[in-house]
């Protein structure tokens, strides 16, 4: 998950301001993450990388939560237009996989990170998703059984780390019918 344009844009304002809008987003997003069941693995400025348990494939709380996350920064941009303030817009890239949970490290520092080739496709979507995208893999694409999710085709890419282009589809919320979910 990343805000789109963010890194230009911080550099034209006061610090105290970055400070703001990076604990407004990254409030935002944890509270929405683990209210899915999901798990922040790690912050890296605007970039947050997330994963969920896909034990319960029928519910498919990583996409929930990304499309509740593209609504709630709308809610976000129309309170930051209110005072005048700049909008952002998310891009969002989720993929379905396996992935290792590991704390590494040594006797002054342990981290948990995760490792896998899950991990890098979801950050190699995630880096080509336009404002407001969520773009998800073949293999995300193939389980989502959920009326109100439309996916268009979206681009085939070639993600650092991963052998085989990967194909990326496109995911629209249609609001009309989420609101009868």
């Amino acid at each position: 998950i990343g805000i789109c344009g963010l890194k230009r844009y911080l550099d034209s304002i006061p610090l105290s301001s970055v400070v703001a809008i990076l604990s407004d987003y990254v409030r935002m997003v944890t509270n929405t993450v683990f209210h899915h069941g999901g798990v922040v693995d790690r912050i890296i400025g605007d970039n947050i990388l997330v994963y969920f348990d896909d034990s319960n494939t029928e519910k498919q709380p990583a996409i929930t939560a990304a499309a509740e996350l593209i609504q709630r920064m709308e809610h976000l941009n129309s309170e930051r237009s209110a005072l005048s303030h700049h909008s952002f817009n998310l891009g969002m890239g989720v993929h379905l996989g396996d992935v290792l949970v590991l704390n590494v490290g040594g006797e002054e520092r342990m981290v948990r990170t995760l490792y896998g080739e899950a991990t890098n496709v979801a950050t190699g979507l995630q880096e080509i998703a336009a404002p407001g995208e969520i773009l998800v893999s073949a293999a995300l694409c193939e389980s989502l059984k959920h009326p109100s999710y439309r996916i268009a085709n979206g681009p085939v890419v070639a993600i650092k780390g991963i052998p085989k282009p990967v194909e990326a589809f496109r995911l629209r919320l249609d609001p009309k019918l989420s609101d009868q979910s």
